[in-house]
């Protein structure tokens, strides 16, 4: 049930919202209800801090009127009801303190929840980057129709005009300055909400607006007519079972094409959903991806048709079938066919970080410090991601979480280093709990590919540092951010993906004690921890070991024998037995190398068997 909150700028137009309330069957809220919010203007028009002291009450006061029982925000069960706003104005970083200043920071602040306007004024086209302000979807009408979209990953792109708006404001001061865009949308469709979330935050993540599809009802709304216009998806991810909860029960959805029943009625998905029949003009999708868990009661041979039907409609590669249980996120995207060696997997004009700090490293009028607005509206998002870690219980708190952490991320683009390096930390770290809490996830997934991306992500953000720390701030960053997430694997039971990050903490501390200072023993230890990395390096090295000392064995041995070179090498290496005291005193010494370089794998071996047996 959605809980409503009022926003106002005056008692006047906090009663005409209440208004509304009673239309849409709900009480009238008293003037002491903590869910009436007014804005007492000339509160904060006395001082130079006027505008973040009342970016912060209203904050506050959001969220002690939408936190639920639990102390988190409910996803898609809030909605603030504001009563006026100018959308060309909702810039983020405005000067001074004007309403839609604030309500910029505050939609930026608090993305699960929905935002309803009373009054829409001012010019509301724009035809730059096709971003669009979408009255309809936030006018106070739209609250007496269903269903509602889930604002968590911006399906509306409410968020997106503000960043647009945000970086129009501040282009006469900085015309290099950007946010990283998200022009292109992806359903995740599913009858089971973690599946459907997990889903649509992994394509958020990539840089795409989501929508989290688990109804029936919003199933029509978004596919189900049959005019000419295009459903407006550029990825389709979609669970081939669904059974809504308010599906009716003689309609059948299982088939993509259309199909009969026993009663020779017309069904199947492109019936039901017209915009869902592909290779017409109406079904857009680049990519369209069934998720199946491959139980199908008719003996495979719907999951073949299926199958069939997605690949003779899609490009080679566009069309895919992936089963649950499906990987982590990054196997998830590898599976659809948007990730790669040689591609990323973002969207198309999402550029997150990289370019994002090369067109402004240096730049003047950006200098250190990403803008101050932003900056503070990064520490709230920070903050309330902060207090939700520890409360988190389920894939949709982490993934909450992540989007808090997310939405941090870009808003500084690296250009705050410290803070940005907080966020991408608290943004993996709820990344990962959400794949290792997840029964839906395989047991094992894809953890090179987050390192190097975290690995990726960090030296750009360290760039801000001056040059003669950046290689040791990277180095710090790393070995924090992944101790971190090996806690976590640990916790989780990933005893394989804990140890690849491990290896990859140990590699980068002992980068970081090199810098400071240079010991021969750090070449024994890196060498002692790349055979530590892989049982197949380790047997490698022995092997490599054994044949050059077998090869230098023979070739001070008077008699030049293999038989007994090897016989030699293999004794000493494993039996800790020296060469005779006949022989040369060369071959003395070699046998001794070999002794002690025996006796020093092979304490590897043990530790490299300790630590997998007694990991709990």
């Amino acid at each position: 049930m959605t809980s409503y909150l009022i926003l106002a700028q005056s008692e006047v137009t906090a009663c005409a919202l209440d208004t509304w309330l009673e239309l849409l069957g709900e009480p009238k809220l008293s003037p002491s209800d903590s869910r009436r919010i007014i804005w007492n203007r000339e509160s904060y028009a006395v001082s130079g801090e006027s505008g973040i002291l009342a970016y912060e009450y209203l904050v506050k006061s959001i969220e002690c009127a939408a936190n639920g029982n639990e102390g988190t925000i409910p996803l898609n069960k809030i909605a603030i009801l504001v009563d006026a706003i100018r959308p060309i104005e909702l810039s983020a970083i405005a000067e001074g303190v004007t309403w839609d200043n604030l309500i910029a920071m505050l939609i930026l602040t608090f993305p699960e929840i929905h935002w309803v306007f009373g009054v829409v004024s001012g010019n509301l086209e724009n035809s730059q980057d096709n971003v669009k302000f979408l009255a309809s979807e936030h006018s106070m009408p739209s609250l007496l129709s269903c269903p509602r979209k889930d604002p968590l990953f911006d399906s509306l792109g409410l968020r997106q005009w503000v960043k647009f708006c945000t970086v129009k404001h501040y282009k006469d001061s900085c015309p290099e300055f950007e946010l990283p865009k998200r022009m292109y949308k992806v359903a995740a469709i599913d009858d089971e909400k973690y599946f459907s979330y997990f889903y649509g935050y992994t394509a958020f993540r990539y840089g795409y607006q989501s929508d989290v599809v688990t109804s029936w009802s919003l199933m029509k709304k978004l596919f189900g007519s049959d005019d000419s216009n295009n459903h407006g998806f550029e990825i389709l991810l979609e669970d081939m079972s669904l059974n809504f909860p308010d599906k009716k029960n003689n309609a059948h959805i299982l088939a993509l094409d259309l199909t009969s029943d026993k009663h020779n009625n017309p069904q199947g998905r492109e019936y039901h959903f017209p915009k869902l029949k592909s290779g017409t003009a109406q079904e857009s999708s680049k990519f369209r991806v069934l998720i199946t868990t491959g139980h199908d009661m008719d003996g495979g041979i719907t999951l073949e048709k299926n199958k069939g039907y997605i690949e003779k409609n899609k490009k080679k590669g566009h069309g895919r079938l992936i089963y649950k249980p499906v990987g982590g996120m990054m196997d998830l995207w590898r599976d659809a066919g948007l990730l790669s060696k040689n591609k990323l997997g973002y969207a198309q004009g999402f550029w997150g970080l990289s370019k994002l700090t090369k067109q402004t490293s240096g730049v003047e009028g950006v200098g250190h410090g990403a803008p101050g607005k932003l900056m503070l509206i990064a520490e709230a998002l920070l903050n309330r991601a902060t207090k939700l870690l520890p409360k988190a219980q389920t894939v949709q708190d982490f993934i909450q979480g992540a989007v808090l952490a997310t939405e941090a991320t870009e808003l500084l683009s690296g250009m705050t280093p410290t803070l940005t390096l907080q966020a991408l930390m608290l943004k993996h770290e709820f990344e990962v709990k959400a794949e290792c809490t997840f029964v839906g996830v395989g047991y094992h997934f894809d953890v090179t590919t987050r390192i190097e991306e975290i690995e990726r992500e960090v030296e750009i953000i360290t760039q801000w540092f001056a040059e003669k720390k950046q290689e040791e701030s990277k180095l710090q960053s790393l070995v924090i951010i992944m101790n971190r997430l090996a806690k976590i694997f640990r916790e989780g039971g990933r005893f394989e993906e804990e140890h690849e990050c491990m290896v990859k903490t140990r590699h980068w501390h002992r980068q970081l004690i090199g810098l400071k200072t240079f010991n021969p023993c750090q070449l024994i230890l890196r060498y002692a921890e790349s055979l530590l990395s892989s049982f197949t390096k380790f047997i490698l090295a022995i092997l490599l070991w054994l044949g050059i000392s077998s090869t230098v064995w023979w070739f001070i041995e008077d008699i030049h024998n293999w038989k007994s070179a090897i016989s030699g090498v293999f004794s000493a290496f494993f039996s800790g037995t020296a060469a005779t005291s006949d022989s040369c005193w060369w071959l003395i010494g070699v046998s001794c190398i070999v002794i002690v370089s025996g006796f020093f794998h092979l304490g590897i071996f043990v530790a490299y068997i300790y630590s997998l047996i007694s990991r709990k």
